[in-house]
């Protein structure tokens, strides 16, 4: 990623948190066939 595409992402991320909780997705190439969620809070999985 280039530094202005970085600094648009970083803008865009501080403008979507502004006014609360945010779910982002990242898509994972090699999971083909299932779907699989995990999901974090302040780094830790939440069972």
């Amino acid at each position: 990623m280039d530094k202005k595409n970085e600094n648009n992402l970083s803008q865009t991320i501080d403008a979507i948190c502004r006014d609360g909780f945010v779910i982002a997705q990242e898509y994972v190439t090699e999971a083909t066939g299932c779907d699989t969620c995990l999901f974090t809070m302040n780094g830790e999985g939440l069972e």
